[in-house]
């Protein structure tokens, strides 16, 4: 049986309970008998045990017994070595053996295996018991199970790390239109909105000013959808109008990029109850993702078929950076971006896959992804589900 204790801050409130337990076996424990000392001993969340002066250990308690699989024969004097992972154990051996020497309190952070196999991480504190003049008689410590919030405030950690990365790249985003467009609007003030340059930049603001916009959309949509406050606008289509209408339109984007753009629908009509818009939506970010991260010379085939159990599937498949084993666990994650800056030039939040799985899923639909690893390429998959039409009467 594993003994966790459940707390939320490892600098408080885990203290505060070793602090119990400390109380409980150095002070009613001391005048009492050996099995009221076992007894509370063993039924305290902590692993413990007591060491001689030397440092050398001679008991634990059954928590401990319970966690590691051991016996005392295995793990007594300096046994407990044994259960500590092998990357810390010399640092930690050679700090507890300085406190033996000196009588200082022991403190440490490390993983102890567990019966099974497993390494789970502990917060490991030890203080000496000394006589009326003062000389350490022997030592008493506990280990205190922290996996739980070591992961949580490593998310933390990485919440915060992803959120400034974020902010940095919207900031760059948001910029490089600014700039443009603040160029072109020189270039109308000084040419003239009549000129040949001033229409050019006229087209260009309006360029500008729509990626701005597709921006600032994924950013509400995110956060409608986190919320629960997207409303679908669903009619009864056919994924084939709405896939091809998209593909259209990501057509002349690919041939500028120098991608090539492979389109194939089911010829039959595939008719499903869904908000139209959002569906060219997910299209969209789906070839936009292709786009990004496949090179000049690559190729992205965008594809619509039947499957199975009535679900109409849309595939967007490219030959370009691929995923890593990693970062395909955490696509769908929101502010997830691709560390590979080769791709990363042509842009964007990191949102546009999250909102994908966002709107399928509001839809009754999944989406996953597949990859042969870097450098070969991606696969992106939607299900979503298809209305059954009624037979005819007779």
């Amino acid at each position: 049986m594993t003994r966790v204790l459940k707390t939320g801050s490892v600098d408080s409130r885990v203290y505060a309970a070793e602090g119990i337990a400390e109380r409980l076996l150095t002070t009613q424990a001391l005048g009492a008998g050996e099995e009221r000392f076992r007894t509370l001993a063993d039924n305290i969340a902590q692993l413990a045990w007591a060491a001689d002066k030397a440092g050398s250990v001679v008991w634990y308690n059954q928590g401990w017994y319970d966690y590691t699989g051991t016996t005392l024969e295995a793990v007594q004097g300096w046994g407990w070595q044994s259960v500590v992972h092998p990357d810390h154990v010399d640092r930690v051996v050679a700090r507890i053996s300085r406190c033996f020497e000196t009588g200082e309190r022991w403190e440490d952070t490390f993983p102890i295996r567990g019966a099974g196999g497993e390494y789970r991480w502990f917060l490991s504190r030890a203080f000496s018991i000394r006589d009326q003049a003062g000389h350490v008689v022997r030592w008493f410590g506990t280990n205190t199970d922290v996996t739980e919030q070591r992961a949580a405030e490593e998310a933390l950690r990485e919440a915060d790390r992803h959120k400034t990365e974020f902010l940095a790249w919207l900031s760059h985003e948001l910029r490089s239109p600014l700039g443009i467009i603040r160029v072109s609007l020189a270039v109308i003030e000084s040419a003239g909105l009549e000129s040949e340059p001033g229409r050019r930049a006229v087209s260009v603001i309006n360029r500008q000013t729509a990626q701005m916009g597709r921006l600032v959309d994924d950013l509400l949509d995110v956060t409608r959808i986190s919320k629960g406050k997207i409303l679908l606008r669903r009619t009864t289509v056919t994924l084939n109008e709405a896939v091809r209408a998209t593909a259209e339109d990501y057509r002349q984007v690919f041939t500028l990029e120098g991608i090539g753009f492979d389109l194939r629908i089911s010829t039959e009509p595939l008719f499903a109850y869904v908000d139209q818009a959002r569906i060219e939506q997910i299209v969209g970010n789906l070839l936009q993702n292709a786009m990004k991260f496949t090179a000049r010379g690559g190729r992205v085939a965008l594809s619509l078929r039947a499957g199975k159990n009535h679900h109409g599937i849309i595939e967007v498949r490219d030959d370009g950076a691929g995923l890593s084993e990693g970062l395909m666990a955490r696509i769908f994650e929101p502010l997830v971006q691709d560390t590979r800056t080769v791709y990363r030039s042509r842009g964007g939040l990191g949102l546009g896959l999250s909102l994908v799985k966002g709107l399928v899923e509001l839809h009754g639909g999944t989406v996953s992804a597949s990859s042969e690893g870097p450098g070969g390429g991606a696969v992106f998959t939607v299900r979503l589900p298809l209305k059954r039409r009624r037979r005819r009467q007779r």
